[in-house]
């Protein structure tokens, strides 16, 4: 279910996502080769919807990869200029949550 987390994520798949976290799976699961989580998948690919579904269910925004990369690094690299947006007015309205 952890992979379908990403997956979901990847392709802009709420009902996914949430079949995901109603079993359990930890919204920053993080795959094993590159450290990646949902929230990395659906900045890169700027689905705004997605990206909007992992905040508001938890998500570290910026929860870093192992190369040392958040969403906010992913969405800038790939000219996802909406996700870029979105995640940088999230931080600022939300600065006490907790950061990885």
């Amino acid at each position: 279910m952890e992979e379908y987390l990403l997956y979901s994520a990847r392709c802009n798949e709420i009902e996914g996502m949430q079949e995901c976290l109603d079993a359990n799976v930890p919204i920053d699961y993080q795959n094993e080769d590159m450290g990646n989580a949902a929230l990395h998948l659906a900045s890169a690919n700027g689905h705004l919807p997605a990206i909007t579904f992992l905040l508001e269910n938890g998500a570290t925004v910026n929860l870093l990869n192992k190369s040392k990369n958040t969403p906010l690094h992913w969405a800038c690299l790939l000219g996802q200029f909406e996700a870029v947006k979105l995640l940088c007015e999230w931080q600022t309205k939300n600065p006490d949550r907790p950061e990885s």
